[in-house]
């Protein structure tokens, strides 16, 4: 399956010499085969095979057909290590350039990791479940923190995001309970799906750097931040972005998103939500049960309001909606019990079937 990333690694495996000249011969036939942009990576770290060891014509025939980079990536660890890690630079002579998939998962003990500058890459699920885990050194030329890197490291407190870093993958960081304050580079462009969520226990505000373009869905679900704030730059947010949001304000008005996607603070606590001036959609189900939330203004320039937008807010009192609706859609103020008056626009030309069941304190 590696292949298709156009690099194999292979480490702590001298057991390809192991089958004779037959199985080398058929080794060497296979690299030989394969396509040019595919790199095939050696590096021995072994008392009983190296490179060091005369193996005869074997040894020629595979050193032929393939290059040879003095490159190594860590690929797993004892499980039961405990204490603070330091990962070397150099192994055997070789530079340490990647943290493999998987490498450090389920390592509860350990409580720090530092990793060199001379790593580039790290794979999915790195640190994944390394529960013990609450300091963590970044490299400077990281570029990317993949998805789940370190998905449910629910005691990690503190960790750098070196400048250039420019995207966090789905779950990075989802379940890090105590992953608070974070101070996110300018470089960053985008956060994938979940990457924070279920983070910011005892958080009190969180502003995302200019630079970031795109939220995927679920970012900050189920997330702690008291008060977060989007920058102006933000131009896409995914679906649930802020689902089941635990903190007391979203500050999107600085944004350039249009549209507010389905299910935005579905079943969220926020008590202040703060829209751009550039949103012109709301979808279905986007203020779904918004606990706390008493009142809201929709900007001018609105033009619909999706099935089931505001359904279920028990505690909206007011709503201001702006002349550019012209679209109000089945169920849209479903179960707001608390809303007393409502001011429907003469631009509304449609009006969905419930659009204002079951608010019994509506009385206007």
């Amino acid at each position: 399956p590696m292949l298709s990333e156009k690099r194999v690694i292979l480490l702590r495996d001298p057991d390809i010499y192991s089958g004779g000249d037959e199985q080398a011969e058929a080794l060497a036939k296979l690299i030989a085969e394969l396509p040019a942009e595919c790199v095939l990576i050696f590096v021995f770290i072994s008392e009983q095979v190296s490179f060091d060891q005369p193996k005869g014509r074997t040894e020629k025939k595979i050193t032929r057909a393939c290059k040879v980079f003095a490159e190594a990536t860590v690929v797993s660890c004892d499980t039961e290590a405990a204490g603070e890690l330091v990962i070397p630079e150099i192994v055997d002579g070789y530079p340490v350039t990647a943290i493999g998939h998987s490498a450090f998962e389920a390592a509860e003990q350990i409580t720090a990791v530092t990793i060199p500058d001379s790593v580039t890459l790290i794979r999915e699920n790195a640190f994944h479940r390394a529960y013990s885990l609450a300091t963590v050194v970044l490299p400077k030329n990281l570029k990317e923190i993949p998805a789940r890197a370190f998905y449910q490291c629910s005691n990690l407190k503190d960790i750098n995001f070196p400048e250039g870093l420019e995207r966090i993958g789905d779950s990075a960081f989802a379940d890090c309970y105590d992953l608070g304050q974070l101070e996110l580079p300018g470089s960053v462009r985008s956060l994938g799906a979940g990457t924070f969520a279920g983070c910011g226990i005892d958080t009190n505000r969180l502003v995302l750097p200019e630079g970031i373009t795109e939220i995927g869905n679920s970012c900050f679900a189920d997330s702690f931040y008291r008060v977060i704030v989007l920058p102006s730059t933000l131009e896409t947010l995914g679906k649930n972005v802020f689902a089941s949001f635990r903190g007391w304000k979203v500050d999107l008005s600085a944004t350039k998103i249009e549209v507010l996607s389905e299910g935005m603070f579905n079943d969220g606590f926020a008590s202040e939500i703060l829209l751009p001036n550039t949103l012109r959609k709301i979808e279905y189900q986007a203020f779904y049960r918004s606990h706390g939330l008493e009142s809201i203004t929709l900007p001018e320039g609105v033009l619909s309001i999706g099935d089931r937008a505001f359904a279920g807010c028990e505690d909206l009192k007011s709503i201001d909606v702006p002349d550019s609706v012209t679209e109000i859609g089945n169920n849209a103020f479903n179960g707001c019990h608390s809303l007393t008056s409502l001011v429907i626009p003469d631009s509304v030309n449609k009006l969905g079937v419930n659009a204002f069941s079951s608010c019994s304190g509506l009385t206007s």
